[in-house]
């Protein structure tokens, strides 16, 4: 697949990056595996626990379903 140089900037520092990918989510993908981690929240208590603190749970859903 040809790759294609995509200018990256972080909204909130206005940090700006220049990735070499394929595609814009694998230059996404590198962006957020240099700078975020993820892990699943399997216990229920700990979900609440982080809601309670104040952790607003976020939608991927755009409508918001």
């Amino acid at each position: 697949m040809k790759q294609r140089l995509y200018l990256i900037k972080e909204i909130a520092t206005n940090k700006t990056r220049l990735i070499e990918a394929s595609t814009a989510a694998q230059a996404m993908k590198f962006i957020a595996e240099t700078t975020h981690t993820c892990a699943v929240v399997t216990a229920p208590a700990e979900a609440a626990r982080l809601i309670a603190s104040g952790l607003q749970v976020e939608n991927t859903n755009k409508e918001g379903a």
